[in-house]
């Protein structure tokens, strides 16, 4: 984080900094999981449903003198120990003592990079043999048993933005449609205009999604004469959703359909326009019942043309649930959107601005006109092909980031406020080979006062 006369920016969703509201993709590699331990008898926990939570308490009888913990993590590349002893996950950890009095078990998730780490600690209070009957804590309570083990049942949900789900499966999606992936697996599902014609409802068993195109005073906008679902350029999308797993968020991304992708993707002009690329909206917080209710912003920046809106959750059960729907992005009649854009480029492996980066980016922002409203801007990153791909995602943020950081100071030193929002984006491998595919691009939209 860095910043001056105030301003801040961070990757992190949701973050305001000089006076743009920031939204990112969060790294791939980051470390998100459950933990399910088996019961015989249960230990209860108290509030197991908070993604931000760390620290779990219970209470189990003096009978009870050991206990087992099975993690499982929901990034593939993350690693767990369990008391400090490594665990597959999945896997069932050894056999750990509980002494009378307060038992903390760490469970540490080390993500892909080597260095982020997430400890979750779990306390366990084995009471003195002279408790007898029941005991209770942490917003549960059990009973005794001559059983001298014991497992928690501890949930904690994944956390943070899942990844968008770009293939020809889900780029496919044409308006009016829409393409449901539980696990990976399409699966049926009734895609059909709500009952106020101002909206698309997608339901399957157990679960229901609905999205609208919104105005610009935030209420919804009617679909149109096909009954497709069209968002101008500015405007917002608003999603609800009931059948998620609780405490989880929804991550809402959307990119351009396979129709319009070669228009949007240019492979060396400084006239492309790669932010029609997936891009993250922003994430709603379901809510201890399953449902989730929010609107997100679409920006001036997004090249009118046939796009797919994705939002993506977890079941219950906690699979990933992925809804692409199929809409228009149309240009804003009454206002004339203006952009103007930079490349810069980077060194090998590096995320650091170089001198003729930051006189490009310096130049940029002085060609925004003092009158400008309504500014967006987006920065999106990329790295150069090979086959390692273990941090194209990380290091292609990170250029993006240290970008974005440049242009908030810059932005900061101009005489008028500008107010807008900004985006952030690692895309990983760039189309194009060689010292070109390490850049990233800048492009900023707005309109005239």
């Amino acid at each position: 984080m860095a910043g001056r006369s105030g301003a801040r920016f961070s990757r992190t969703p949701e973050m305001s900094a000089a006076g743009f509201d920031a939204i990112t993709r969060s790294r791939s590699d980051m470390s998100r999981f459950s933990i399910v331990t088996p019961a015989s008898p249960a230990v209860a926990f108290g509030d197991t449903t908070s993604s931000s939570t760390t620290s779990y308490t219970s209470s189990v009888a003096d009978t009870v003198t050991s206990t087992t913990v099975t993690p499982t993590v929901t990034d593939a590349n993350a690693t767990v120990t369990v008391n400090g002893t490594t665990v597959a996950s999945a896997a069932t950890s050894a056999s750990i003592a509980l002494a009378t009095g307060s038992n903390i078990i760490p469970v540490v998730v080390t993500a892909q990079d080597g260095t982020t780490v997430q400890t979750y600690n779990v306390t366990i209070s084995r009471a003195a043999a002279a408790g007898g009957g029941s005991s209770s804590g942490g917003g549960g309570s059990t009973t005794p048993t001559s059983d001298p083990s014991a497992a928690a049942t501890l949930t904690v949900p994944p956390s943070g933005p899942l990844e968008p789900v770009v293939e020809s499966t889900t780029q496919s999606v044409s308006p009016g449609s829409a393409v449901v992936l539980v696990g990976g697996v399409p699966t049926t599902v009734t895609v059909a205009p709500n009952s106020q014609r101002d909206g698309m409802q997608v339901s399957g068993e157990g679960w229901q999604l609905d999205l609208a195109g919104t105005r610009a005073n935030g209420t919804p906008a009617p679909l149109d004469a096909n009954g497709t679902m069209r968002v101008v350029q500015g405007h917002g999308l608003a999603a609800s959703g009931a059948g998620f797993a609780p405490n989880t968020q929804a991550s809402i991304y959307i990119f351009p359909a396979s129709v319009t992708r070669s228009a949007v993707r240019t492979a060396h002009a400084d006239t492309s326009v790669p932010e029609s690329g997936p891009l993250l909206l922003g994430n709603l917080t379901v809510g201890i019942d399953g449902t989730f209710a929010g609107s997100v912003p679409v920006p001036d920046t997004l090249t009118p043309g046939d796009f797919v809106a994705q939002v993506n959750g977890y079941t219950p059960a906690l699979q990933v649930r992925s809804a692409s729907v199929g809409l228009v992005i149309a240009a804003e009649k009454v206002r004339v959107v203006e952009k103007v854009r930079t490349r810069i480029t980077f060194a090998a492996e590096s995320p650091a601005l170089t001198t003729a980066a930051k006189r490009r980016l310096a130049s940029l922002v002085q060609s925004i006109p003092k009158r400008a409203t309504g500014v967006t801007i987006q920065s999106i990153g990329y790295v150069q092909p090979s086959q390692n791909t273990s941090n194209d995602i990380s290091l292609s943020t990170d250029r993006a980031t240290n970008a974005m950081l440049a242009m908030n100071e810059l932005l900061t030193k101009r005489s008028d406020a500008l107010r807008g929002r900004s985006y952030v984006s690692g895309r990983g491998q760039a189309p194009e080979l060689g010292p070109e595919g390490r850049r990233v691009q800048v492009v900023i939209a707005y309109t005239m006062g």
